[in-house]
C-alpha cells in the first residue's frame, strides 16, 4: 500500500443522478426532515437523498419491481444501550434495599454503508460489539437492550417487517445437523416454510433451484 492510498477515504463519495442508480453513495449524505434532526448529527451535503418516514413505506413498495435488486443499506448514529442493575450480591444478601438500573452505553454513535454486490467485513476483538451491532442493524437486539439509529434502504427508512422481507441474517450459532446434507437442510426448511397445499415435486424444485443460485 502507498503513502497515497493510505490517504484515500474508505467510503468515497460520489454524484448520484437517482436513488436506482446509484452504485455509491456515503452513510453521511442522509438529509433528516426538520422534525427529525434532534437527537441526530445533520449534515450538508450536496449528494443528500431523501428519507420517507417508515410508516409511508410498506413491504409491498419495498418488494416493487421499480426498486430494484440492488440495495444499499445505510445506519446513522446507531446507539445500543444495556440495562445493568446497579447493585452488588453483598447488597442482595444482606437484603438491602436494590439500587436503580443503571443504562450501560455499548455503541456510541455507529454509522456505515453496505453496498450491494460487494463483502462488508466488521472486524474487532472480542467484546467490541459486532454481533451486537448486527443485532441492531436487523432488529434482533435480545432481552436487556435497546437501540436507536436510522437505518435505510436506497434512501427509504426501514422497519423490521420491511426488512427482513428482503434480507437475510445468518448468526454465529451454529444451527445446522451435521448428518444432514445441504439439500435436506433445504428440503427440512421447505417443509416448513413453504404452504401445505404445494405438492413435493415443486419443494423439490426449488431447493434445486435455490442451489444453483448459489453455486
Amino acid at each position: 500500500m502507498t503513502a497515497t492510498e493510505e490517504t484515500e477515504p474508505l467510503i468515497p463519495t460520489t454524484s448520484i443522478s437517482s436513488v436506482s442508480k446509484a452504485q455509491r453513495i456515503t452513510y453521511h449524505t442522509v438529509s433528516f426532515e426538520d422534525d427529525e434532526r434532534d437527537g441526530l448529527h445533520a449534515r450538508n451535503s450536496e449528494n443528500s437523498f431523501d428519507l420517507r418516514p417508515i410508516s409511508n413505506l410498506s413491504a409491498t413498495d419495498f418488494n416493487n419491481d421499480s426498486f430494484g435488486n440492488n440495495i444499499t443499506y445505510t445506519w446513522s448514529d446507531v446507539n445500543v444501550y444495556y440495562a445493568v442493575k446497579n447493585d452488588k450480591i453483598w447488597d442482595r444478601l444482606m437484603f438491602r434495599t436494590r439500587k436503580s438500573v443503571v443504562q450501560k452505553h455499548i455503541l456510541k454513535n455507529v454509522s456505515g454503508v453496505a453496498y450491494p454486490g460487494e463483502l462488508l467485513v466488521i472486524m474487532g476483538a472480542s467484546g467490541a460489539g459486532k454481533t451486537t451491532l448486527l443485532n441492531a442493524l436487523t432488529f434482533r437486539s435480545p432481552r436487556g437492550l435497546s437501540a436507536s439509529g436510522l437505518m435505510a434502504a436506497n434512501g427509504q427508512r426501514i422497519s423490521s417487517g420491511v426488512l427482513t422481507s428482503r434480507m437475510a441474517y445468518v448468526q454465529q450459532d451454529d444451527l445446522f445437523v451435521g448428518t444432514l446434507t445441504v439439500t435436506e437442510h433445504l428440503m427440512f426448511q421447505a417443509a416448513l416454510r413453504m404452504d401445505r397445499q404445494i405438492p413435493r415435486n415443486q419443494r423439490i424444485k426449488r431447493v434445486n433451484e435455490v442451489i444453483n443460485e448459489v453455486v
